[in-house]
């Protein structure tokens, strides 16, 4: 079992890598295509109520400092509400990077190989990743910060290679299509910040479980700068992208950017630094996967879960092949997923509390 700890930037990167995933695979064009002009205003609003979130799941966890939510649920159902709860957020961790891993290699064969075959673009990710879980938390928690790092780093690049094209104008009429959209049906995107699941289960992974609320609220605020300047992009120089049918939403503004002569095929270097993070996304995710699993199966080291949880992922993978059953599962069953099982996550930490009086 891997006993290693990670510092407090470590987990702020480790819950900031799930936003920029979110806005690699489309979520600056759900925003859009829900809110319009007002797309900056909800994305605003969406942040307020993670932070809200974050506050009482930070609040709440005070009384549990070396357990996670699987712990927690144990405390206070036994094992049969351990178990639903393990199952369900290793079905929330699965999903997510199923439709992760769809998007890219969807991506990779339509844009850059198109004469290959994409089992060999999946094998390279999962073998990977898997090799990559093996190696422990320690090992994934320094990559990901690195690659967190240049994925900053290729936001602000972003920024400054399209701001030329951006169009001030777009942001009017400000509350888009209707308040209704902005107040309401656009809240439903609070998926975007999905690295609030992540912090169901970090404490227990702390050097110093005392920099819980610390980590909550810094990650939330810097996963949203990450997000509101994605959608900022979108909508200022190319809005028509929300209402097009392509997928690749973030790699069309990459097409647009001209820095100079001297340095040609910028859109390649964006989707390198991209292709950093979802490596390090799907590590991330497969190491809770493993971490669940273990958690009901008590086995003494979860490592060797890696390349069966793989091999499902490859077998799954051609289940979500069409766009349209992509679109359902992250527009819809994945966002709603999460958004339940974290009010249900929230419920249970507040009746331990409540027990434990």
């Amino acid at each position: 079992m891997d006993l290693v700890k990670i510092c407090k930037t470590e987990a702020v990167c480790l819950i900031l890598i799930a936003t920029v995933n979110q806005v690699i695979i489309g979520a600056p064009k759900t925003i859009l295509s829900s809110s319009g002009s007002a797309s900056l205003i909800s994305t605003f609003l969406i942040f307020i109520l993670a932070l809200l979130i974050v506050l009482v799941i930070a609040k709440l966890f005070e009384k549990f400092k070396s357990l996670d939510i699987i712990d927690v649920s144990s405390f206070l159902g036994g094992k049969f509400l351990k178990t639903v709860i393990a199952i369900a957020y290793w079905g929330l961790f699965f999903l997510s990077s199923l439709t992760c891993l769809s998007y890219i290699i969807e991506f990779l064969a339509t844009v850059y190989f198109k004469n290959y075959d994409i089992i060999f673009l999946t094998l390279f990710f999962l073998i990977t990743t898997s090799f990559a879980v093996q190696k422990g938390l320690g090992a994934i928690s320094k990559v990901n910060y690195f690659f967190t790092i240049l994925s900053f780093i290729a936001i602000i690049a972003l920024v400054i290679g399209a701001f030329p094209h951006f169009v001030p104008e777009r942001v009017f009429p400000v509350l888009g299509d209707g308040a209704k959209n902005v107040f309401l049906i656009n809240f439903s995107n609070i998926f975007a910040f999905g690295g609030i699941s992540y912090l169901m289960f970090i404490m227990p992974l702390l050097k110093n479980n005392k920099d819980f609320k610390e980590i909550s609220i810094i990650s939330v605020i810097i996963s949203f700068i990450y997000l509101f300047i994605s959608v900022l992009c979108v909508l200022l120089a190319f809005p028509v992208i929300a209402t097009s049918s392509d997928l690749f939403v973030v790699y069309i503004i990459t097409k647009i950017i001209e820095y100079n002569e001297f340095l040609e095929r910028t859109d390649a270097i964006f989707i390198f630094f991209w292709l950093l993070s979802v490596f390090s996304y799907l590590s991330i995710n497969l190491f809770f996967m493993q971490k669940t699993f273990a958690k009901i199966t008590h086995i003494t080291n979860p490592n060797v879960l890696s390349l069966p949880f793989s091999a499902i992922l490859l077998g799954c993978l051609p289940l979500i092949k069409d766009v349209s059953i992509y679109y359902f599962i992250y527009n819809f069953a994945l966002k709603w997923y999460f958004i339940i099982l974290i009010l249900i996550s929230i419920l249970i930490l507040v009746f331990a509390n409540i027990k434990k009086r």
